[in-house]
């Protein structure tokens, strides 16, 4: 009997993963491909620690004057202190809430479920600039509107907040990143069979028990493999750092390394020495997330079905519903609200009937060179998104329904951008480009480097969600095909395609988004004529031309309002994953 089960056995994994003839080739130049664009980079972070002066600097002058100053002083040891406790309490923070939205909006019968997600996927989708431009207005120490009515409701003589803080920080990172973490999480939440948590409540355990014992437990690898990806996220993270901490004397890493290279003449060493360290803290960290997630499974898509029915909350289902509201109202509406009324105030932070005006917008769109950077973030953004997502299928294809030898090595490449804050990986290609290739010094500040680093910035985004979306896909289906006498050209057109062209068309979105609402990556490498929208906000904020900035600001969150509902029908959220 064993003996007539083993050749079935043999030939089930030959069909499985298809050798492809030919692959070899094709998918070593892929290999060679990423590590170009992401090894090489990166680097030149190490090799530019070792240099005096910029990447145009000559002759080349070898130091260790960077790490010298770097690692000598205790201002640098408390900036890491500083970073690393601060992304602590924002990570536990935006996990637990995270967990707790998934759970409500995918394993209960909390009303309204079909509304409240493309609510949280619409928070995704909303520039952080945008954002934290409102809690300024929301919560800025003196003309704050929160604060302005509290002194008057309650006769303070001192503002009861201020935005310029640590705690306000705090507060709006976890307002934004809250839905990052449930965007991760949501699609593990829907896959996990419902059958353990029914048996469990048939045999009379309480709701929190299950939560706390059954469900939590079999998501851990997909609960621990998102706070790593959000830890590093928000260690490397910048605008919020720059615009809220920067006022206050308040550093991270990502903003100090903005600050040694925006001084005159501009630090290089020491910005390269720290960029060095952060790189070797979050490579670690992306490792250990990798190894915990990497080769874990999730398919869904197969001929058998699964429990799908929810928890029934009782009364308490519209608890759930208020805490998911109330989240809603405080992360998108107040803010929203905040920022057009702003965007249309002669002196905002001053609120009066005879201030309203329509001067920001028909100051700020009648500028040709803001109509420049709409058209220059148009374009980037299109030709990232499409490039991209051919890049990234092909990778995701490749490293997971294939058997070629180095297709680890494919899945290992498309963590490294994530594992890198933007504003250091935008140095590793200046660097890599400007400095090390003399022939490409011609990309300095054009549109195609901002698309080549585009590309590579969203390829972990590009990569996963393919990738959640294939895992689920039984090679059942496939070699069903197979053994019918389908060849593996039509068997990928009639049953590959049509199941992941619905994750293909929402990440092609995602990636347009996310480059759309991109700064910290092209900070460094824009000139006038390559200057983005994100850059333009930027620019007129710091100018102190704050109204035309919230102009901006709403104009790029209806973009994102768009596509975050045409992402929503396509698919996203419903048919595809991240690949946690």
């Amino acid at each position: 009997m064993a003996q007539s089960v083993l050749p079935v056995e043999r030939a089930t994994k030959r069909l499985s993963l298809p050798r492809l003839g030919g692959v070899t080739a094709p998918a070593t130049a892929l290999v060679l491909l990423l590590a170009f664009l992401t090894v090489f980079p990166l680097s030149m972070i190490l090799y530019g620690s070792f240099v005096q002066g910029g990447p145009l600097a000559r002759p080349v002058v070898l130091t260790l004057q960077g790490y010298l100053s770097t690692y000598t002083e205790l201002s640098s040891y408390a900036l890491f202190g500083t970073t690393l406790w601060l992304t602590a309490v924002r990570t536990a923070l935006v996990m637990a809430l995270a967990v707790f939205f998934s759970w409500v909006v995918a394993r209960t019968d909390t009303p309204l479920k079909r509304v409240l997600e493309p609510l949280m996927w619409l928070v995704f989708f909303i520039p952080p600039q945008s954002m934290i431009f409102a809690w300024i207005i929301l919560l800025a120490p003196k003309t704050g509107l929160i604060n302005v009515a509290l002194m008057n409701l309650l006769r303070l003589e001192e503002p009861p907040f201020s935005i310029y803080s640590y705690g306000g920080i705090i507060w709006v990172s976890v307002l934004l990143w809250a839905a990052v973490a449930f965007v991760l999480m949501a699609p593990a939440f829907k896959r996990m069979d419902r059958t353990l948590e029914e048996a469990a409540r048939i045999c009379g355990v309480s709701i929190p028990k299950v939560l706390l014992r059954i469900t939590l437990p079999l998501l851990r690898p997909a609960i621990l493999g998102a706070t790593i990806l959000i830890f590093v996220r928000l260690m490397g993270s910048f605008e919020i750092e720059l615009f809220l901490g920067t006022p206050a004397n308040i550093y991270v890493f990502s903003t100090k390394i903005y600050d040694y290279l925006s001084m005159y003449p501009a630090n290089h060493p020491a910005a390269m020495a720290l960029s060095v360290g952060v790189q070797v803290l979050t490579f670690a960290l992306v490792f250990v997330q990798w190894r915990l997630v990497g080769g874990r499974e999730y398919t869904v898509i197969t001929g058998r079905g699964y429990s799908a029915s929810s928890v029934r909350l009782g009364p308490w289902k519209y608890v759930t519903l208020a805490v998911m509201l109330t989240y809603i109202a405080v992360a998108v509406l107040l803010p929203l609200a905040a920022l057009v009324v702003g965007s249309f105030s002669k002196i905002v932070g001053v609120y009066r009937a005879d201030l309203f005006t329509l001067a920001n917008y028909q100051d700020t769109f009648q500028n040709p060179a803001v109509w420049s950077s709409f058209q220059n973030t148009l374009l980037v953004s299109v030709v990232a998104a499409t490039v991209g997502m051919v890049l990234y299928s092909l990778i995701s294809y490749t490293a997971l329904r294939t058997r070629f030898a180095g297709r680890w090595i494919l899945d290992l490449f498309s963590w490294i951008p994530y594992a890198v804050p933007g504003i250091v990986l935008s140095l590793g290609f200046l660097w890599a480009f400007v400095g090390f290739l003399p022939f490409a010094q011609v990309l300095y500040g054009s549109l195609y480097l901002m698309i080549m680093v585009s590309i590579i910035r969203a390829l972990p985004l590009g990569v996963r969600t393919m990738n959640g979306s294939l895992i689920q896909i039984s090679r059942e289906l496939e070699d069903s095909a197979k053994v019918h006498g389908a060849s593996w050209l039509y068997t990928f057109r009639r049953v590959i395609v049509p199941l992941v062209s619905p994750a293909f068309a929402a990440a092609w979105i995602l990636v347009f988004v996310f480059v759309w609402r991109e700064l910290e990556t092209f900070i460094l490498l824009y000139l006038p004529k390559s200057r983005l929208v994100p850059i333009t906000m930027f620019e007129y904020w710091q100018g102190g031309r704050v109204g035309n900035a919230v102009a901006i600001g709403v104009v790029a969150v209806a973009v994102a309002f768009a596509c975050s509902v045409i992402a929503w029908r396509v698919g996203m959220g419903k048919e595809s994953g991240m690949g946690l």
